[in-house]
């Protein structure tokens, strides 16, 4: 309905441009101005929602002491691991 109306009210005061005012638009007329208020409409929603759309804020995980001495203590058993099987070959 929002298109109807903007299309009505451009095609009254003489706003489209593809209307001569002389004559009462055919319901093609009317039909081509409605889509084409339909399909603006449509894109000034999409415009408004991705500008309304925040950044989106990458997550920083705080690393604790025991957290760093885990992935130290995980790195060296994988050194003895790696170490263990260059022997093996």
């Amino acid at each position: 309905m929002p298109a109807l109306r903007t299309a009505v009210r451009k095609i009254i005061r003489g706003e489209s441009p593809e209307h001569n005012g002389r004559f009462v638009p055919t319901t093609a007329e009317l039909a081509k101005a409605v889509r084409f208020e339909d399909g603006m409409l449509e894109y000034q929603r999409k415009a408004a929602a991705r500008q309304i759309e925040a950044p989106k804020q990458e997550t920083v995980v705080e690393i604790t002491p025991e957290m760093r001495a885990r992935r130290v203590q995980q790195l060296r058993q994988l050194g003895v691991r790696l170490k263990s099987m260059g022997q093996d070959a």
